[in-house]
Parts: C-alpha cells; sequence; structure tokens
C-alpha cells in the first residue's frame, strides 16, 4: 500500500501532543491525510462524514508512546 493512501483520525484533546503527533509524521515522511478531532464527539462526527479503513490500535501506553517518538524524532 502506497503511504499516500493513508488517512489518519487523530483524536486527542491537547493540541501540544497533536502537534508532537503531526511533527513526528512529518520528520518520518509519513505521506497521509490527517484530519485532527478535540474530542470523541468531533471523532464520531468525521467518521459519520466518510467511514475509510478504521484500523483501531491496540490498547497502547500513549504516554510512553509518545516519549519514546520525542526522543527518538526529536532529538
Amino acid at each position: 500500500m502506497n503511504q499516500e493512501q493513508f488517512s489518519i483520525l487523530l483524536v486527542d484533546d491537547d493540541e501540544v501532543d497533536r502537534m508532537m503527533v503531526r511533527r513526528t509524521l512529518k520528520k518520518a515522511n509519513f505521506l497521509a491525510s490527517l484530519t485532527e478531532a478535540k474530542n470523541g464527539k468531533e471523532a464520531i462526527a468525521e467518521l459519520k462524514m466518510r467511514i475509510n479503513n478504521i484500523v483501531p490500535f491496540p490498547k497502547t501506553d500513549f504516554l510512553a508512546q509518545n516519549k519514546n517518538n520525542r526522543n527518538h524524532y526529536l532529538d
């Protein structure tokens, strides 16, 4: 699958966390359509407008993952 075919719905109430994900994707040269939602209500509304391939993430410690990403990509 070509990276340009990915569509990401980023859901997080913290603008700084969303910014970190945007920067990480950009630094990794990961080409994707990125849509952001500040909460579950906005996310559900976005999904109702356009349902694409949905890939659920396994249960993850996102704070630990963010720290690892920050250390790897932003150093």
